[in-house]
């Protein structure tokens, strides 16, 4: 982290929110992190009447529109070397967006949307960004290896996500953990 950001002063770090959240890689790896990891149901009453599948849906029927099939859609998130189910930190930087800008409505909505969008998205945020600028400030970390469930340590790196188990219900779980050594840096 840059002294624009963090700064020391009194024995207590501050951190410039406005500056930390204008950094244009950290934007793009919360999206992207958000876009990859998150799976909400959206709760949607039809004003029509549709068929999908076969299946004949009435206007005033309620659904449940997932999260992970629109962020993970090929048709709006596919990029030469990057495939949508792959992470890709750069993503948003890209494409040139941001939350709002160069997306239909429905290709992105990790907060819901309409009037159930979650009023607290911006102090979520923030408090994540002001975690990962602290830790990053205060330690140094080392990649030690992977664990499977069970805690014994594995060579391969994770193969993708347990989507079946988590669907819908928030953060997807991975199917290995990372182990990492943290030191806290020098003052």
């Amino acid at each position: 982290m840059t002294a624009d950001v963090v700064r020391e002063s009194g024995g207590k770090t501050h951190i410039s929110m406005d500056t930390l959240v204008s950094l244009p890689l950290l934007q793009s790896v919360y999206l992207e992190c958000l876009r990859l990891y998150m799976s909400v149901p959206i709760p949607r009453r039809l004003r029509n009447s549709v068929e999908v599948d076969g299946y004949k849906l009435s206007a005033g029927d309620y659904v449940l529109i997932s999260s992970h099939l629109a962020h993970t859609n090929e048709q709006v998130w596919s990029a030469q070397g990057h495939p949508p189910n792959a992470f890709w930190a750069e993503r948003f930087m890209h494409k040139n967006m941001d939350e709002t800008a160069r997306l239909a409505p429905g290709d992105f909505f990790p907060y819901g949307g309409g009037l159930n969008l979650c009023p607290g998205r911006l102090l979520g945020k923030q408090e994540v960004f002001a975690a990962v600028a602290l830790m990053l400030v205060k330690f140094d970390f080392e990649f030690v290896g992977y664990v499977d469930k069970e805690g014994r340590r594995t060579a391969r790196g994770p193969e993708g996500f347990d989507f079946d188990k988590c669907e819908s219900r928030g953060m997807i779980t991975p199917t290995l953990d990372v182990l990492v050594r943290a030191r806290r840096k020098a003052s």
